[in-house]
């Protein structure tokens, strides 16, 4: 590009990586930037046995940011921390995709996919049929089927982190 827009490309491989506080392993990336945009076509990194594949971007004056995740045998309550959502009380393998978008602060997040071997707030779930949103510090349940031995859970709804819940 030009001297007052510059376009740079590279490729980042790194046996171990820090993001949010959490180590990943085998990381390796593809990027772009030029001005304020930063658009990675591909990101691949392990972390506790699961492969995770990102495809996304980031305006980094705006903190606008999009992509998409890819999830194999992910770990989810360190994938949430990844994702910057604080997370506790929850855990399991998570296989599915996870859309994010908004702004780098606060993401939108979207996850959909199956979980396995699950726990929330210590109550053991063998599987968990997943599709939940997260915008706004406002949580939509579309699909939350968790099994348990003879037993089905299932929630739909909303819960609005500083206000009402209403999910049934």
């Amino acid at each position: 590009g030009p001297r007052s827009l510059p376009r740079f490309s590279g490729h980042l491989s790194a046996e171990r990586l820090s993001l949010n506080g959490e180590e990943l392993q085998a990381a390796s990336a593809q990027f772009t930037a030029e001005g304020d945009r930063l658009d990675i076509p591909a990101f691949g990194f392990s972390q506790n046995g699961g492969r995770y594949a990102f495809t996304g971007g980031i305006d980094t004056r705006t903190g606008d940011i999009y992509g998409g995740l890819s999830v194999d045998k992910g770990d989810l309550l360190h994938l949430l921390r990844i994702l910057n959502v604080p997370a506790r009380d929850i855990a399991g393998t998570l296989n599915g995709q996870v859309t994010i978008g908004g702004r780098l602060a606060r993401p939108d997040i979207r996850v959909e996919g199956g979980l396995t071997g699950g726990k929330l707030r210590g109550y053991p779930l063998e599987t968990v049929d997943i599709d939940v949103a997260l915008k706004n510090n406002v949580m939509t349940i579309n699909t939350f089927t968790a099994r348990q031995g003879d037993g089905i859970l299932a929630a739909r709804g909303t819960a609005d982190f500083a206000g009402p819940v209403n999910i049934e």
